[in-house]
């Protein structure tokens, strides 16, 4: 296996030197992303214009490559995380973003070994089990400065207990536009550990993406919003709103630019029946604590909660799919 190869970092020369800034703005910006490292072939000029214009279709302010992509290709208004698709044994897979330096796999030392790149030493020292594979990487990942983001179907394979151990686990992909995964989470967060939901779209199909606040589109605004856990998932429904004051949470749905996500051929099919949104409060063990139909919803937290996410769904009456936002969790102290 090749090792995993690692973006230009591509910026609008409007953005170049525009730095994070160290005071909260008073109206921060929505930007949409997708985290997930997609490979291309090293230097095909055409299939980096084409992913481009399919990002630049859907709207989105940023995305993370995995290619040697030239510099042509992702100039549309759009920044270009530096990152890496990182495969692993067990099928182990995690995705670096906002780093530009080479993450060690265990399948990458042992290509040095063969290549007598290096001592057959290194081999007592790579990690056998899934779990260890994943504490690697993302060890890895946090070392060379970058956010780490297991995907869901390794997240899957690992014990509560084992994933719940890995001190640097920060980010999980919950949906990959296919398959949502939310169980895991949940016995994270009832197990106390913080640990921020990604949906990431592994098709560009335009089906899962993040929404970060940040005070602008660079690198260092995005990485710092995103490691705040100032972000929601989204496979559609979109957000006016996202409040926490003390023991009260609210978030409210905006329906117009939930419209606008979803396919054109849907769009006018998309109705204002209210009645088709479900905000679900969920606390320890996954549980459903509140649901409320319609387009906005409070919640008290209540003694014993531990953890308080939402999860709004919303159900096309043409389709019969759904469609969802996933919030943050907020953890509580007492």
């Amino acid at each position: 296996m090749k090792f995993t190869k690692h973006v230009i970092f591509l910026l609008n020369i409007f953005l170049l030197g525009v730095a994070c800034s160290t005071s909260k703005p008073e109206q921060p910006h929505w930007y949409k992303g997708d985290l997930h490292a997609h490979y291309l072939p090293p230097g095909d000029t055409a299939a980096c214009a084409c992913m481009a214009d399919g990002y630049a279709r859907q709207g989105y302010s940023f995305v993370v490559v995995d290619t040697a992509c030239p510099a042509a290709g992702l100039t549309k208004g759009r920044l270009a995380l530096p990152g890496s698709e990182c495969v692993d044994e067990h099928g182990v897979w995690t995705t670096a973003v906002n780093t530009v330096s080479r993450i060690w796999t265990a399948v990458a030392l042992y290509e040095e070994v063969q290549q007598g790149n290096t001592s057959p030493n290194v081999l007592a020292y790579i990690p056998q089990t899934t779990g260890d594979l994943a504490a690697h990487h993302l060890r890895n990942i946090r070392r060379a400065g970058g956010l780490a983001v297991l995907s869901r179907g390794t997240l899957n394979r690992l014990a509560p207990e084992t994933a719940a151990a890995i001190e640097e686990l920060q980010f999980i992909e919950i949906f990959d536009g296919d398959t949502l995964t939310e169980a895991p989470w949940d016995s994270l967060l009832t197990r106390r550990k913080t640990v921020f939901a990604v949906a990431a779209d592994t098709s560009l199909a335009g089906r899962a993406w993040v929404m970060v606040q940040a005070d602008s589109l660079t690198p260092t605004c995005v990485a710092n919003a995103l490691e705040q856990g100032r972000f929601y998932a989204s496979s559609g429904v979109m957000l006016s709103g996202i409040t926490q004051a003390h023991t009260r949470f609210a978030v409210e749905v905006d329906t117009a630019a939930t419209r606008k996500q979803l396919p054109v051929a849907l769009q006018q099919g998309c109705t204002t029946d209210t009645t088709r949104y479900e905000i679900t409060f969920i606390t320890a063990e996954g549980k459903a604590a509140k649901r409320i139909t319609g387009l906005r919803g409070r919640y008290e937290s209540r003694l014993g909660d531990g953890y308080v996410r939402v999860r709004v769904t919303y159900s096309h009456p043409v389709d019969s799919l759904v469609y969802h936002a996933w919030t943050q969790p907020w953890i509580l102290t007492f």
